[in-house]
């Protein structure tokens, strides 16, 4: 049983818009059900912990409490949200990084956003934030107004640097000044111009503002530089272009590889010639990729589907361009290479079962066999609940693990889920883990289970036993005995708690006489253990009841 698959096929009849599309605003009109579907999404990016955890926890009074101060505006203790974090999923035996967090707020506020009541509350926090600012920016109005004009002259010189070098130790404010000249700055009707800054640099770059800005005054870039070497061979400056538009990566030339550079928006000078003096290198960044979209990846007219993949371009060339899910935590990958123009491409699907849980692997699997009978798939973008694209799959290898570890790993899966307990998905089954798994399931499902046996072995303390067998005296026959204990499973290293078990046994007697048995406890203490063995007298199975299931 090979724990690793990979699958690879043609795709014809692809619509390409993935990637190009806005963001359709959906409004929601309470906080209630913006709270919902952020748990919903949440628990879909985290598929290996059931939506039900992720709500015992968030519906916890403390979390809703802090979650709630952040619904007003109100400031979040993060210490509170994290310890119950830590305590709530320690509990769970899920080792759960509390960036998760993160990702809640991150995802909650974007939902807030949209709902203009809900929106407003962000708003007012945010102005809150600057309200004690807004003297400072009042006296200094002035001053800021001769900034202002001075930075402008300063980017047409390309000395931006000198300007805010006393900032440059402190990137936060730096970044702040320059999203105050920002809008200030943009009042070219032709192109934008965007600020930014890292650790070691400030970025200028003006940007179109439409199509009809790339006629009107299209920007060049001229320059002289010495040759590239690689291995002794001088690497072409078109082939550095192209490498560049695939990967998306930036062609950075230091200046002692620059000869000349001069830029030029139409017919007007930038940068003048002769400025390669200004630089201390010149990076060519194309346009990035587009951020990855949450999808879903499904079969059409089926049940089965991927509900939450981060899909986003990873390559092109030009015409072709590869789309790849990028979530590294997950076992398995998918990868699309999409021809907008000939509608084909190519799919790629692969899964390492070695890495996943139960219920991933089965979700895997039962994707495989559907793929195989339908040989189409559909991708739906969940910002903006649209179909991105349905491909049939041809010439589609697939080779399927055999039915009796399918099935394992469906009820496994199943059970992952009722016991909230994480499963490594099996590399080999043998009969008696079929069984457990089998016995586990209908204890979950059922909260009983009948057996039949044919001996059953309990100890009990000699001060008892005198009681115990005065009922058994006349004929060693015991009647409507019963007796409960805690149970709990071994699945795979995993202990699977079934909780407290209640054995109704059948009409039993010993397998001992009476007088043996005393004979064995004489000289024992009360307080020691003694061995009693039971075998049925008729065909009726013992009845064990689950409480918790039951």
């Amino acid at each position: 049983m090979d724990p690793s698959i990979f699958i690879a096929g043609l795709i014809t009849s692809a619509c390409y818009d993935l990637i190009k599309r806005s963001l359709n605003k959906v409004i929601v009109p309470t906080f209630s059900k913006v709270y919902d579907e952020t748990i919903d999404e949440l628990s879909q990016k985290y598929e290996n912990i059931d939506r039900l955890c992720f709500d015992a926890f968030f519906r916890d009074e403390k979390v809703k409490e802090e979650v709630n101060k952040f619904k007003e505006g109100n400031e979040v203790d993060l210490e509170i949200i994290t310890n119950e974090f830590k305590r709530f999923f320690d509990e769970k035996e899920f080792n759960m990084d509390p960036d998760i967090l993160n990702d809640f707020f991150r995802i909650l506020e974007l939902k807030m956003e949209k709902v203009p009541k809900l929106k407003e509350k962000l708003e007012m926090q945010y102005l809150r934030g600057l309200k004690n600012d807004h003297g400072v920016l009042k006296a200094d109005h002035a001053e800021l107004k001769d900034s202002i004009a001075e930075l402008k002259d300063s980017i047409t010189d390309f000395q931006i640097e000198e300007l805010i070098e006393k900032n440059r130790d402190d990137p936060l404010s730096l970044m702040a000044l320059l999203k105050k000249f920002q809008k200030h700055l943009n009042t070219d009707p032709l192109y934008a111009t965007k600020l930014s800054v890292d650790e070691s640099r400030v970025s200028v770059s003006q940007h179109p503002r439409s199509q009809e800005a790339f006629k009107k005054a299209p920007l060049r870039v001229t320059f002289k530089k010495k040759p590239e070497e690689k291995n002794g061979k001088i690497i072409p400056f078109g082939d550095m272009l192209k490498e560049a538009q695939k990967t998306r990566t930036p062609i950075t030339f230091d200046t002692d590889r620059i000869i000349d550079f001069s830029v030029f928006k139409g017919d007007k000078t930038i940068i003048p010639v002769d400025s390669k003096e200004k630089l201390d290198s010149l990076a060519i960044i194309p346009e990035p990729f587009p951020k990855p979209r949450p999808v879903k990846i499904f079969i059409p007219d089926t049940h089965v589907d991927f509900d939450y993949v981060r899909l986003g371009a990873i390559e092109s060339d030009g015409t072709k361009i590869k789309l790849s899910s990028t979530d590294k935590n997950l076992p398995y990958k998918f990868e699309f290479s999409l021809d907008p123009e000939t509608k084909k491409g190519q799919f790629n699907f692969e899964a390492d079962y070695q890495t996943a849980n139960v219920s991933q692997a089965f979700n895997c699997e039962r994707f495989l066999r559907e793929l195989k009978q339908k040989k189409e798939i559909a991708v739906k973008d969940l910002e903006t609940d649209k179909i991105g694209f349905k491909a049939v799959i041809d010439d589609l290898p697939i080779v399927l693990e055999e039915d009796v570890y399918y099935e394992a790993l469906e009820d496994l899966s199943y059970i992952q889920e009722k016991a909230m307990k994480m499963i490594p998905c099996p590399t080999e089954l043998s009969n008696k883990d079929i069984w457990d798994i089998k016995e586990i399931r209908e204890i979950i499902e059922n909260g009983r289970i009948e057996r039949h046996f044919s001996e059953i072995r309990f100890k009990i303390k000699k001060q008892r036993l005198k009681r115990f067998l005065r009922e058994c005296k006349d004929n060693k026959i015991c009647l409507g005995m019963r007796f409960t204990k805690e149970v709990k499973r071994i699945l795979f290293g995993i202990t699977i708690p079934l909780g407290s078990c209640t054995y109704k046994l059948p009409p039993v007697e010993l397998t001992k006489s009476v007088d043996e048995i005393e004979k064995d406890a004489e000289n024992l203490l009360d307080e020691v253990f003694i061995k009693i063995s039971l075998r049925p007298v008729s065909n009726k199975p013992c009845i064990m009841i689950f409480e918790k299931w039951s």
